[in-house]
Formats: C-alpha cells, sequence, structure tokens
C-alpha cells in the first residue's frame, strides 16, 4: 500500500511541476501578477494601469517558467 501512496504522489508531484514550469503557462503568472496589482492599486491608490503594466512586464523579465524549471533540475539531482 505506501508504494502505491508514493507512486500516486511522485504523479502528482510531476503534474504540478510540469504545468508550473510550461512555456504556455507564462499566462498563469502573468494573471496572478495582474490580480496582485489590482489588489495593490486599491490599497495604495496608485493607477492600475500603471501597476500592471509593470507587474506584466517584471514576470515577463523574471520568467517563472524558465526558473521553475531550473529549481526541478536541481531538485532531482
Amino acid at each position: 500500500m505506501a508504494a502505491f501512496e508514493s507512486k500516486w504522489k511522485d504523479r502528482i508531484s510531476d503534474l504540478a511541476w510540469a504545468v508550473l514550469s510550461s512555456p504556455l503557462s507564462i499566462g498563469l503568472y502573468i494573471a496572478a501578477a495582474m490580480l496582485v496589482a489590482a489588489f495593490a492599486s486599491a490599497t495604495t491608490g496608485i493607477p492600475p494601469y500603471i501597476l500592471v503594466a509593470a507587474a506584466v512586464v517584471l514576470v515577463l523579465f523574471i520568467d517563472p517558467p524558465e526558473r521553475m524549471e531550473k529549481l526541478r533540475k536541481q531538485r532531482r539531482r
């Protein structure tokens, strides 16, 4: 029974890493950054179009899927 649970956890873990590090997941990161920028603009009073633009550029500059893939490779060693 324990071997089955281990295999199941590995599959879920692999699926999560695949989703977070796929090239198409950049849309998820941009959507999350836009949501954070919208909440930040509500609390700070800075216009949302400025914060959203800055958040999108920051996400594109950081490139989270590439960083997640590097982190996954480090954890696999």
